[in-house]
């Protein structure tokens, strides 16, 4: 007699559809976190923000910018005049963070960076500027 001619169960598949659910969850927070990463690299992000809010090696960081393709000049960052300068202020006093070391402040500075055209950088340091004064 062979196996297969048997007709008696001896293979049962399950799936713990909580340890699923688990999994499905955390592979989507790790999804939003490589975005979120990635985001703040073609925004222009610096070497020390992205270490400040996602911990990431500077090694790490320097890869990610290689295979993007994005090249970070060196020097200095532009620094926006005093209209462009008041524009941010009062778009980020409209945002109302409570936090600029969150995760919410980073997505808000990524906003303004966008409207603004400037590099995440640079919004970064004046908000960390008036956050000093």
């Amino acid at each position: 007699m062979h196996l297969g001619n048997t007709s008696a169960q001896f293979l049962k598949i399950t799936i713990n559809h909580d340890v699923l659910r688990k999994m499905l969850v955390q592979v989507r927070q790790e999804q939003k976190f490589q975005q979120l990463v990635g985001q703040a690299v073609q925004l222009g992000g610096s070497i020390a923000l992205i270490s400040h809010y996602f911990g990431i090696s500077t090694a790490e960081i320097s890869a990610r910018r290689r295979l993007m393709g994005i090249h970070v000049r060196q020097g200095r960052n532009q620094v926006p005049g005093e209209e462009e300068e008041a524009a941010i202020w009062n778009r980020w006093q409209e945002i109302k963070v409570d936090n600029i070391n969150s995760i919410p402040a980073l997505e808000a500075m990524m906003l303004l960076a966008q409207e603004r055209s400037l590099s995440l950088t640079v919004v970064w340091n004046l908000i960390r500027q008036w956050g000093k004064s």
